[in-house]
């Protein structure tokens, strides 16, 4: 990991607008999903999920004060910054809006930016603006160094929700890919299981499991985002994934059968998929 210092000023994190949840219980789903240990290898991912403040709403400089202290935490008193204990991958299941600052669009691209140039790999929920296209339109998720997920159901169908692209101003393929975001089973506090929660906030984490699954299992992929995503873009599964029931659409030109596409991206996350695919690329070992 990079040791390159960053100065910003501040961030907080705001809820999706998806899940009606405390952030308490927001965190213990996505955390739920992402956790990941294997073959004796640790890799770090993280949810950003501090507390909010009481209006629910953040701002460009809050946001990016939690994206420096993720490039390099610090101890409880807010000293001691090191980036060594950075995570290998952040999920965010949020979105900066106009009406907390983010106007232009670009108030927190150079935090994420950052993020990525120092060898983070950095999933973004598409937001839940669907079914109409060109609906991913807030921060993080309008940024070319975010990985974008959309949602689907347990019948491969992208979920009405889920916000299609393309992103204003960009003819990069959005989302990069979906994964499974509706009435996802996670354990909630306090010692209780739900299958309620709903959105790309539950799906986003489901990428980023597999993403540190893949640097766990291969640990030469920390520190390389951008392989880790196009592994998961070329590994994603087209097989059965459809729109949503009763919607007919062609966003960006490209319709629900040509693949990649601006409703799903380049298909639904298969990890086991992507492992195997390592497995067979020179120059990768565990």
């Amino acid at each position: 990991m990079s040791s390159r210092s960053l100065r910003m000023s501040h961030t907080q994190l705001r809820r999706n607008k998806r899940i009606e949840a405390p952030p308490q219980t927001r965190a213990t789903i996505t955390m739920t999903m992402m956790s990941s240990r294997t073959a004796g290898h640790f890799t770090k991912v993280w949810v950003k999920n501090p507390p909010w403040p009481t209006n629910g709403n953040g701002t460009p400089a809050r946001y990016i004060e939690c994206m420096q202290w993720m490039l390099a935490p610090t101890d409880l008193n807010g000293n001691n910054p090191d980036p060594d204990l950075a995570p290998d991958v952040v999920s965010n299941s949020w979105s900066c809006t106009p009406s907390e600052g983010c106007t232009v669009g670009n108030e927190i691209q150079a935090a994420v930016g950052a993020l990525v140039d120092a060898g983070i790999f950095y999933v973004a929920a598409a937001q839940n603006s669907g079914p109409g296209c060109a609906t991913i339109v807030d921060p993080p998720a309008t940024y070319a160094a975010s990985f974008d997920v959309g949602a689907t159901d347990s019948s491969d169908a992208l979920a009405g929700f889920s916000s299609r692209g393309p992103v204003s101003g960009s003819s990069q393929m959005r989302p990069d890919l979906s994964a499974p975001g509706v009435s996802v089973c996670s354990s909630v506090p306090t010692d209780s299981y739900s299958c309620d929660p709903s959105g790309t906030s539950m799906a986003a984490p489901h990428v980023a499991g597999a993403a540190a699954l893949l640097m766990s299992a291969f640990p030469t992929l920390k520190g390389h985002p951008d392989s880790v995503a196009a592994i998961l873009r070329a590994t994603a599964t087209t097989q059965g994934i459809t729109n949503t029931p009763s919607v007919t659409q062609s966003c960006g030109g490209t319709p629900i059968t040509q693949w990649p596409n601006y409703m799903v991206g380049h298909g639904r996350l298969d990890a086991k998929n992507a492992f195997l695919e390592i497995v067979f690329i020179d120059g990768f070992d565990t």
